[in-house]
């Protein structure tokens, strides 16, 4: 017989979404929040609810094994999680210092970015950046590198700050 638990990871698994109403049966509630409390599930919007990637990794072994979540082993790899500090200082953003000397934008060989964004980008995420570069959206090429995750951001910038061409 199916637990309610698999019942709503099916219904999860199909739909891409699960919602809680006020009709939603107190057990199922239960669930819904048990998958949220353990990250299977993440608030989409007031009530509904979306998968998350570790969703993905383990819900077919936890529909398989009917296994109640809160008795699950959860076998993922260990991820360092870093933070990295993403505040720009307005004021100063036209300069760099490096040893004694200031340099400015003008001083900068783009092309040595340009080397540095294809080394560490795959295909797909050039051609987003450069499109963004075109249409001349600083704000959006940040989040846009963001996006591609902490540890492609952390490589474009050292790659770029420790690129021995990047001055001219």
């Amino acid at each position: 017989m199916e637990t309610t638990q698999t019942k709503v990871l099916k219904a999860l698994k199909t739909n891409g979404r699960i919602s809680s109403t006020k009709d939603t049966p107190e057990e199922e509630s239960v669930i819904i929040d048990k998958l949220e409390a353990f990250g299977l599930i993440q608030n989409h919007r007031k009530y509904s609810y979306k998968p998350t990637q570790r969703f993905h990794q383990f819900s077919e072994e936890l529909i398989a094994t009917q296994t109640p979540i809160e008795n699950f082993q959860f076998k993922e790899d260990k991820i360092s999680h870093n933070t990295y500090n993403t505040t720009i200082n307005a004021e100063r953003i036209g300069q760099f210092a490096q040893g004694s000397g200031i340099f400015h934008f003008d001083q900068i060989n783009v092309d040595a970015i340009q080397r540095t964004l294809e080394e560490v980008l795959n295909p797909d995420q050039l051609n987003e950046i450069k499109e963004i570069i075109n249409k001349k959206d600083g704000n959006h090429l940040f989040s846009k590198l963001k996006s591609f995750g902490s540890d492609v951001l952390a490589s474009v910038v050292s790659g770029i700050l420790t690129s021995p061409g990047i001055y001219s």
